[in-house]
């Protein structure tokens, strides 16, 4: 049952592209950034609070399932063809170049442009203030969230893609010295990358996800290989159990207050409860919706391809958050505005309109030009 490598995960196309709303809604906050009238008493204000709160509440935990997305599809696409290097490290990173700088460089200006002229009315940047020329370098090295900064830069939301391309680099490293196939060593790995109180949180937080995200492949790959027609059902069952206790409908306190007196079962839970959505909501999740990729393939190719505006609908969603707030301030449009349903809808139609302009007019083009060019037969 194992998937085509021509083939997409289209059910995790879909679910990234919650997880690319998740942030939207989360940044909706910018629209109230140095008003002081946004707290947590005033949240129930924010448009279709009452239908959209875990994304208002909760949506920056989407960064980390982005993470783990990103993971498993790699081990997926690339784990056992740089391992056995059928394919070279140039074409490797020629294929995440081509898919991930072109965007990355021209919301990095375009954010550059709108900001100058935001401090030029406001005599300050809005939300991220780090817009000087170091940090513009470490933009255009893609290395702005590597420990190099002082804060958060120009499109703030790209610090995240930033980490990514680091765990690219380690990925290919893993894999070129044969790590990548020793399964308990990813697995201390992970756990012990926050051991290291040196790295950032951040890093450690990306490493933690991508490689959990690599180990989920490793169980989904045996899962289907050994007891593909047993496992589902019971994964489906995980699945909502773990989702009720995310959402608070099940308490585990008092379940887990018997092992409390061992100190090493202590400690294995507190990581647990402390990684709950990283270590097991996530994993699960990815791996019921994997699960279901054959058995709901006809459905899944039809609503999966919102993953295809994914990457643009987040890098380009606070240029266009800028360009709202400097055009209402230039009408004359209070913050309140931003409250009203009709500011959700007129907002979300730009995004999705300028992420589909965005994937077919310039991310595809110049993308198939770059690997076409340098890439070579690994394309």
């Amino acid at each position: 049952m194992q998937l085509d490598v021509k083939e997409r995960f289209y059910s995790l196309d879909f679910l990234r592209g919650i997880a690319a709303i998740s942030i939207v809604f989360w940044h909706w906050n910018h629209f109230f950034w140095n008003t002081g009238w946004l707290n947590a008493s005033s949240y129930d204000q924010l448009p279709l609070f009452s239908i959209f709160k875990p994304f208002y509440t909760k949506g920056q935990l989407a960064v980390e399932l982005f993470y783990s997305l990103s993971g498993f599809i790699f081990f997926w696409l690339y784990s056992e063809k740089l391992t056995e290097k059928t394919i070279s490290g140039k074409s490797f990173f020629v294929l995440r170049f081509s898919r991930l700088y072109p965007l990355h460089f021209l919301s990095l200006v375009l954010t550059f442009l709108l900001q100058l002229i935001y401090a030029n009315c406001n005599g300050n940047y809005f939300v991220y203030a780090y817009n000087d020329l170091y940090h513009f370098v470490l933009n255009v090295f893609f290395i702005q969230s590597w420990g190099f900064e002082k804060g958060y830069s120009f499109d703030g939301p790209s610090w995240s893609v930033s980490i990514e391309v680091m765990m690219y680099v380690l990925f290919f490293i893993f894999c070129y010295i044969g790590l990548i196939r020793r399964t308990l060593l990813l697995i201390l790995l992970a756990a012990g990358v926050f051991y290291f109180k040196w790295i950032p949180e951040s890093i450690q937080m990306g490493f933690f996800c991508f490689f959990t995200g690599g180990i989920t492949y490793r169980i989904f790959k045996l899962l289907e290989e050994r007891w593909s027609e047993y496992f589902f059902i019971p994964l489906v069952i995980g699945v909502v159990f773990a989702w009720m206790i995310a959402s608070g409908n099940i308490n585990c306190a008092e379940i887990l207050a018997k092992g409390e007196q061992h100190t090493l079962f202590s400690k294995v839970i507190h990581f647990f409860t402390y990684l709950y959505p990283q270590s097991i909501l996530f994993p699960l999740t990815i791996l019921l919706f994997a699960s279901s990729e054959k058995k709901l393939k006809r459905i899944w190719s039809k609503i999966g391809r919102i993953g295809d505006i994914t990457y643009s609908s987040y890098l380009l969603h606070f240029p266009l958050q800028l360009l709202f707030i400097l055009i209402f301030s230039a009408l004359g449009i209070s913050h309140s505005f931003f409250t009203t349903t009709i500011s959700l809808l007129i907002f979300f139609f730009f995004l999705i309109l300028i992420s589909v302009l965005s994937y077919r007019k310039f991310e595809v083009p110049i993308q198939k030009l770059i690997r076409n060019k340098f890439a070579g037969k690994n394309k």
